[in-house]
């Protein structure tokens, strides 16, 4: 134990170096699939709730949807959309599962 304790105090207040891009590339790959549980999607949710965007990212948002859109197929593209016209008069658990369905 005390040797923990002499080694925590030395890193006291030292700065780390910066992951790589590799490392960070690593640790991307290894979180794909992660699922959350309701509880914690529930939670994300109350934290988010009011926050503002800013321009800046509402325009990294735009772009990403943009460049997501433009990979998928046609034939995707046109179901999501047939699928978002049916539901505007469905409950919001219908569309989300419509919607959101892996095609």
């Amino acid at each position: 134990m005390e040797t923990r304790r002499k080694m925590s105090e030395a890193k006291k207040g030292k700065k780390r170096k910066p992951f790589t891009m590799e490392h960070r590339r690593r640790i991307a790959q290894s979180r794909i699939g992660m699922r959350f549980s309701e509880e914690h999607k529930r939670k994300l949710s109350e934290v988010n709730q009011g926050k503002k965007k800013t321009a800046e990212t509402k325009e990294k948002l735009r772009q990403s949807t943009r460049r997501w859109w433009s990979k998928q197929p046609r034939r995707v593209r046109v179901l999501r959309m047939q699928k978002a016209t049916q539901a505007r008069w469905r409950s919001s658990d219908e569309v989300r599962r419509l919607f959101y369905a892996r095609s």
